[in-house]
């Protein structure tokens, strides 16, 4: 769940417990039944939280791996990458040069 979504549900919860407050006419077992529901909702927020965090702490876990030493290293793999075609592209220029010369 993203950030949003998680706010989205946490203002929902927050406006249903305002609604039971207010709610006079409510019976208890309706309120009761109500509770319970706005606490299994409280409940699978607080999981969606945690698994929220435990994605970010991987997140960064990751990140740190891939910036090794100050270098991050997908910057260098496309650095590699635009020299190896250079090479490449010069070879290419280089065979038909000599194509053309013989």
């Amino acid at each position: 769940m993203s950030e949003a979504e998680l706010t989205v549900m946490r203002e929902r919860i927050e406006a249903e417990r305002k609604r039971l407050r207010e709610e006079k006419d409510m019976a208890q077992e309706e309120r009761n039944e109500a509770e319970a529901l706005l606490k299994k909702h409280e409940s699978e927020l607080k999981s969606a939280q945690s698994d929220h965090n435990a994605m970010r702490q991987k997140l960064a876990a990751l990140e740190k791996k891939i910036i090794v030493g100050g270098e991050n290293l997908l910057e260098k793999a496309e650095e590699q990458v635009r020299t190896l075609n250079q090479i490449k592209a010069y070879d290419l220029i280089m065979q038909a040069i000599i194509v053309l010369l013989f």
